[in-house]
């Protein structure tokens, strides 16, 4: 389903499985306090977070139980924070809806070249603390698809990056 959310914004199935290998093995956990405390504040009222984010917060599991959809959640916020346009330093999404990836020379298992991680933005780093400011106020700041546009962010200039 994610892998499909991904391709639909203009991803190839090759770069949704880089995104998806590289928010699994770095970064996640930077996320998950941020988007806690996402769902915390929209915790008495998911319809609004579905209005707001464009999916619901619930979703059910395998065992047919409701839980918070946290993987949709951590992965747009991952794009966000390290798409070029926002300060980040690993996608650009071009005109044409496509994106370009700025990787390392390690390869996956699958011996895809992997993101360059290592330049990618941490929810902990001075840009990503900025990505996203909960305060005692509802988020109330979003742009479509889900993606959180910053309180208090600044961008920085994107430079070029080679590949």
């Amino acid at each position: 389903m994610l892998k499909d959310k991904l391709i639909s914004k203009g991803l190839t199935k090759k770069q949704a499985s880089v995104i998806l290998s590289s928010v699994n093995d770095v970064g996640a956990c930077s996320y998950a306090a941020k988007a806690n405390a996402i769902f915390y504040k929209f915790s008495n009222n998911p319809e609004l977070f579905q209005e707001k984010f464009g999916f619901p917060m619930y979703k059910l599991n395998d065992n047919g139980e409701r839980v918070l959809n946290s993987s949709e959640l951590l992965l747009d916020m991952y794009m966000f924070a390290n798409d070029t346009s926002n300060g980040g330093k690993l996608f650009t999404k071009n005109a044409n809806n496509s994106y370009t990836f700025y990787t390392s020379d390690k390869v996956d298992v699958f011996g895809r070249k992997m993101l360059d991680t290592s330049n990618q933005t941490y929810m902990s780093s001075s840009l990503g603390s900025n990505v996203l400011h909960v305060d005692s106020a509802i988020l109330t700041t979003f742009i479509p698809a889900s993606f959180i546009i910053a309180m208090s962010f600044s961008k920085r200039s994107s430079g070029i990056y080679s590949r």
